[in-house]
């Protein structure tokens, strides 16, 4: 309350706007934040807005992150219904069950009437019992000068907005709101169709046992009772020991595009199977079950053929150019690096790709030398925007980056402004961009650092 006064007293007949007045000033201590509310018949001007901040920080001793919420007046009423929600939010938030209120509630001004109105009756009648109305009708007497009744009615026709996760209310809102589920036809499922691959050629065919042929089951459709399956697909993951009894035990993972499986074999020494490798599309003949040791579906190879990778290829009578793609250096994104996606793009015939990672650059060298002559590299990047409209730096003049100024850093106990003490203050003095002078001191902080402190920073108690 003093320091309202105190800013309405510095402000008094400065002003531009009449009939201007400061309702009430909050301080948001997590994020070191003022803001102020205004009433005013018109919009404040930017000299005003500026005015106001300039005493503010004369007031504190010192420039801090404001807000200036100004509130219209019209008439019997108020002129923006938004900043109107703003202002009462404080009343609504002090009911744990009632601070969602106004996001679906609608607000209409009446001759000397308020009334909110909500599709939810539990909540309207809450409000009710505990005398809301009378609180927001206090609080515009007191602020604005205006004597209204205020009532809250159920409406059900208001469409209820998208539900946040965290809301008190929300198990109550979703009850009101219930609809019975529409009864929708089962979607059939897509027949599981595994991946056509092409028989290898050469005489190493034979990765284990003999030759064979017949075509493959999907591995979806694969079930216990089977008395032999052919399948054919790519492996993604090998394992291979050796047993006490001398043979050895091969684990392949195999997946054809409709489901994995495990394929095992059990080989007398390792010369009977051929090197398998992550990566190679192959086709497995076995009895499938239920392994005793993985409690898994399993197929007992007895042969074991190498297939050639299938290849896509780009058909189309015009090339297009990929204008979005991730290497990866897009950190949690791209899967591919920028060497076989561009020789992909070359085998495609492209003309050209953009390369576009998440905010770096770093592919761009190998992407030059992968690029060659063959195909033409788009040097792009997805950028991160940020707001500025808010200035980086709020001084009072306007400084040239020739002048005389100081660059200044602290460490602390900890990360907060509040419970945290200073332990060492470090400036540079610059002048036509050059460093000039430099201070570095020491201050105790009158309780031992922090083993975190004292790593992060090097500083110890001594």
């Amino acid at each position: 309350m003093e320091f309202r006064r105190v800013l309405e007293d510095k402000l008094q007949d400065k002003i531009q706007e009449e009939n201007f007045k400061i309702l009430k000033v909050e301080y948001f201590k997590k994020h070191c934040k003022l803001r102020i509310y205004c009433v005013a018949d018109n919009p404040l001007c930017i000299e005003d807005e500026h005015l106001i901040s300039a005493c503010t920080d004369e007031i504190l001793g010192g420039q801090i992150h404001k807000d200036i919420a100004v509130l219209q007046r019209k008439g019997d009423s108020l002129e923006s219904d938004h900043d109107m929600r703003e202002f009462l939010a404080d009343i609504f938030c002090k009911d744990p069950i009632a601070k969602n209120f106004l996001r679906d509630a609608t607000m209409e001004w009446t001759e000397h009437e308020l009334r909110f109105a909500h599709f939810n009756v539990i909540l309207v009648n809450h409000l009710i019992r505990n005398k809301t109305g009378q609180l927001i009708a206090e609080f515009l007497k007191e602020a604005f000068a205006l004597s209204v009744r205020v009532d809250f009615v159920h409406d059900g026709s208001i469409e209820p907005k998208q539900l946040a996760a965290d809301d008190v209310f929300a198990p109550v809102l979703r009850e009101e709101t219930y609809c019975p589920p529409v009864e929708r036809p089962k979607a059939q499922p897509a027949k599981a169709k595994p991946v056509n691959l092409a028989p290898a050629s050469g005489d190493d065919r034979v990765l284990y046992g003999k030759m064979f042929k017949g075509p493959p089951t999907a591995i979806a459709d694969i079930s216990e009772g089977m008395r032999s399956v052919v399948v054919a697909g790519q492996i993604f993951k090998v394992e291979e020991r050796e047993l006490r009894n001398g043979k050895t035990l091969v684990t392949l993972y195999i997946n054809d595009e409709t489901s994995s499986i495990m394929g095992k074999i059990f080989a007398k020494s390792k010369e009977d199977i051929k090197v398998f490798v992550p990566g190679m599309h192959a086709m497995l003949k076995g009895t499938p079950g239920v392994d005793l040791y993985t409690k898994e579906m399993t197929i007992m190879v007895n042969h074991a053929l190498r297939m050639e990778s299938p290849k896509v290829k780009d058909k189309a009578a015009e090339k297009r150019v990929e204008l979005h793609a991730h290497t990866t250096m897009s950190t949690m994104d791209g899967i591919v690096s920028v060497k076989k996606l561009i020789s992909q793009a070359i085998d495609w015939g492209h003309e050209a790709i953009a390369i576009t990672d998440h905010g770096v650059v770093q592919a761009f060298p190998e992407a030059m030398d992968a690029a060659g002559d063959k195909i033409k590299v788009l040097y792009g990047v997805e950028a991160y925007v940020v707001d500025d409209i808010s200035g980086i730096c709020n001084a009072q003049e306007p400084i040239a980056f020739n002048d005389e100024f100081v660059v200044f850093d602290i460490e602390t106990t900890g990360f907060s402004h509040v419970n945290d003490n200073i332990i060492e203050i470090g400036a540079v003095k610059i002048k036509d961009q050059f460093v000039v002078e430099r201070y570095s001191a020491f201050v105790d902080p009158k309780r031992p650092l922090p083993a975190k402190i004292i790593e992060l920073t090097g500083i110890t108690d001594s």
